[in-house]
């Protein structure tokens, strides 16, 4: 049972490294298939809000796709983010959220490529598989790009996916430690802490801090999602 789970998640026992390399945009964003569950995700992973994965049509400059299937806490996170280019573009003149979706290339060695690794040799509980955030936050103006990793997360998974947020929150925190190919330049990555359905846990703060270095202006004009009684 434990090397079928291993095989499952594509188990290596090599520890990834600090080194990240560039690859071409316009070779990963690409069409792809994924079917629609036609269930309730919240039924599996006893939430309390809905979570019906649905395709939802994204006709925004901002998303690279015209539609995304995801679920509705990755919605809000899309839209949370829409509200926000205008503030964001008063710094970067590109802005562009991408979805990156792991039917993209399941059958590609480029599924290996764009998952994030461990690095740290301080990590308490080792994981060597991979992970790929469902979102890149892409950002650039004359000086450097931005690419912020985002992962949105349901409250009964944070527990067992708390090693990802760790490694996302350890780039931050350890700048000095990440190496980049030689043509590469100008080049700056983030981690976010895991988004939440509401940003219970101030994500959406945190990234201003990160890209901006300051709050964004005013509160959310969304609405939150009310929990139901059970």
């Amino acid at each position: 049972m434990e090397i079928a789970q291993k095989i499952k998640k594509g188990y290596s026992n090599e520890r990834g490294t600090g080194k990240f390399i560039g690859y071409p945009v316009k070779e990963y964003i690409i069409d792809y298939r994924k079917r629609v569950p036609n269930y309730d995700t919240s039924n599996l992973l006893r939430e309390r809000n809905p979570q019906k994965v649905q395709r939802f049509v994204i006709d925004e400059d901002y998303f690279v796709y015209d539609s995304a299937i995801i679920n509705l806490t990755e919605k809000q996170l899309v839209d949370r983010i829409g509200e926000r280019v205008a503030e964001l573009k008063k710094q970067y003149s590109d802005v562009y959220l991408i979805r990156m979706d792991e039917n993209m290339h399941r059958e590609s060695a480029k599924n290996a490529a764009l998952k994030l690794h461990q690095f740290s040799e301080y990590t308490q509980d080792v994981h060597f598989e991979g992970f790929q955030p469902d979102f890149i936050l892409y950002l650039q103006n004359a000086e450097f790009f931005v690419q912020v990793f985002i992962e949105p997360k349901g409250i009964n998974l944070l527990e067992q996916d708390q090693w990802k947020e760790e490694l996302l929150t350890y780039i931050n925190e350890n700048e000095a430690e990440l190496l980049f190919e030689d043509d590469v330049q100008g080049v700056k990555i983030k981690g976010l802490k895991f988004y939440t359905m509401n940003d219970g846990r101030g994500t959406m703060k945190q990234l201003a801090q990160v890209v901006l270095g300051h709050d964004f202006d005013g509160l959310t004009m969304h609405n939150q999602i009310e929990l139901q009684d059970e």
